[in-house]
């Protein structure tokens, strides 16, 4: 049986509210990176992109505290992370409701780099004439665009991935062959009802 049937028949949210903080970092950092890197549905074109948008989301945080850096950090650890981290722990997977949190995180985001770039507002633009030759300020004039370029590229598959969630309903969750074997383990046995092992392929 397939990876993607096997989850289909297990529950969609499970429950966390007997897990502590540090479980559910744990759980969750598995999760994420078994569906992104292991055996799961994940298309490999997906997987590709999340590695150019994590470097989108790291490289800024070595020219701190630039702005755009600061604006970049604040918007990965203070509004996607903790959104987009409650609903993998419960979902155990991903899903296309983990679309809004980017663009909450990242408009903020472009409109500082187009700041930086194109205005004296933030300190000198960050322009290779600017950079005067200087590695480490040409390095910065390349991430605060690659930055842009990926989070601009990320809301527009985040805008389309929340009007599917939304409007179409399409709520198909990926998870990887381990996060589907700890949810089996984990779930209560029952001689009838949708929680009975039995029920679960």
């Amino acid at each position: 049986m397939s990876i993607a049937s096997t989850s289909s028949s297990l529950p969609d949210r499970t429950d966390i509210s007997k897990k502590s903080y540090f479980e559910l970092i744990v759980q969750g950092h598995i999760d994420f990176f078994t569906v992104w890197l292991g055996k799961s549905p994940l298309p490999v074109w997906v997987r590709i992109w999340l590695v150019f948008l994590m470097a989108a989301v790291l490289l800024p945080f070595a020219f701190l505290p630039h702005p755009f850096a600061i604006t970049n950090l604040v918007a990965a650890v203070a509004v996607i992370l903790p959104l987009n981290g409650r609903e993998l722990v419960t979902i155990r997977g991903v899903n296309k409701n983990m679309g809004w949190p980017h663009l909450i995180g990242w408009i903020p985001v472009i409109v500082v780099n187009i700041i930086a770039i194109t205005t004296d507002e933030l300190g000198d633009a960050l322009t290779m004439t600017n950079a005067d030759g200087n590695a480490y300020l040409q390095a910065r004039v390349f991430t605060v665009w690659y930055s842009t370029v990926c989070t601009a590229i990320s809301c527009a598959f985040d805008a389309v991935d929340t009007v599917w969630y939304y409007f179409y309903d399409v709520r198909k969750i990926d998870r990887s062959e381990y996060s589907i074997e700890d949810m089996k383990k984990n779930l209560v046995p029952a001689a009838t009802g949708p929680g009975s092992l039995a029920n679960v392929p």
